[in-house]
């Protein structure tokens, strides 16, 4: 019969072998969550320790009952051994938890802090700057992606971001099979592999195709977007002076019932897509639901940055109220909020 330390040895290295294999899917096992909190190469040098511990168990599973005799009557002498290395595992988890509890306090201090006002948000709407960005991407094996729009954002790390709208990865943005388990809701072991099956994702403004900004891949981890999250950070190359749009800040507040908010799109002016402005306000509804002061014509417009006065972004939109697109007058906007997890990651 299996001795019991040879039990614990084999549950302890299958422990190790799973956790070092699990983020190879895409998957996050909550139980070995702080083995990843210490960055990458540590937190595979825990999980290689812990098969490591697993084969010592094994090896002393092994050892005679006169070895085990022996060691005993020795390490009695030596109390002090068995104090040292209890006193070393109640100070590494308490400086451990100290090390978490502070970690997270900051990050919500800073999480907490409202931007200053966006310069050119006491201007006119018709005289702000390019804002928004529309989108095409190729992939390896999925369908290109030919809709909706993006923006740079700035987090409160200071690393400067696109955000889009998550459910354009699948077929409401033309992308086949996709990155989707349906047309709402994200996968997240299939969006594990968004890095890997981008050619090409390239945001521009018309007109400026010369002026381009690369997106490289996802920001985050795919377990800190939710699955009914429908908002994505990209991760995009070095934003170079010749940028063709400003870079937005967020707001985390949330926007009241009432409050007035602006969201950017394009419009065909003139056989030409322009930048435009429609005032809305947030009403009572399901969700972030927001009016517009009149109709306007939001074809491709999924994924538009929602502003505050202060020109700060507080969500994008994500879809409409009944009728065609040609005359919206009700939209539904997905929270900046959603993306908390993200955020507060990118802080520690």
């Amino acid at each position: 019969m299996t001795s019991y330390p040879k039990q614990l040895a084999v549950f302890v290295i299958l422990l190790g072998i799973f956790s070092c294999l699990l983020p190879l899917v895409g998957l996050h096992f909550k139980y070995l969550w702080f083995l990843d909190e210490f960055g990458l190469v540590v937190g595979y040098t825990l999980k290689f320790a812990l098969i490591g511990l697993g084969v010592l168990i094994w090896r002393k599973g092994d050892v005679t009952t006169e070895e085990l005799e022996a060691t005993e009557a020795d390490t009695s002498r030596k109390p002090w051994l068995h104090i040292l290395v209890s006193a070393i595992v109640i100070l590494s988890l308490v400086g451990f938890t100290v090390f978490q509890f502070v970690s997270d306090a900051r990050a919500d201090q800073r999480l907490n802090q409202m931007p200053p006002p966006a310069p050119w948000a006491s201007t006119s709407a018709k005289d702000w700057p390019p804002l928004v960005l529309l989108q095409q991407a190729e992939f390896k094996q999925h369908t290109p992606l030919r809709a909706g729009c993006a923006s740079l954002v700035r987090l409160p790390s200071g690393q400067v971001v696109a955000l889009t709208v998550a459910h354009l990865l699948g077929t409401p943005g033309g992308v086949e099979p996709g990155f989707l388990a349906n047309s709402l809701v994200l996968d997240r072991s299939k969006l594990a592999t968004l890095d890997s099956q981008i050619a090409r994702w390239k945001l521009f403004v018309p007109g400026r195709d010369d002026q381009t900004v690369d997106v490289l891949g996802l920001f985050g981890k795919p377990e800190q977007f939710g699955e009914r999250c429908d908002e994505l950070l990209m991760r995009i190359a070095p934003v170079t002076p010749t940028c063709p749009v400003k870079t937005l800040e967020i707001r985390l507040k949330p926007v009241s019932i009432g409050e007035p908010v602006w969201i950017v799109l394009y419009a065909v002016i003139e056989e030409k897509a322009r930048q435009v402005t429609e005032e809305a306000r947030r009403i009572a509804g399901f969700g972030f639901t927001c009016e517009l002061e009149k109709a306007a014509d939001f074809r491709a417009s999924t994924g538009a940055p929602v502003l505050d006065k202060d020109g700060l972004l507080v969500g994008v939109v994500s879809g409409k109220g009944p009728g065609s697109f040609e005359e919206v007058r009700v939209l539904s906007v997905e929270p900046i909020t959603e993306l908390i997890p993200v955020l507060k990651a990118a802080l520690k």
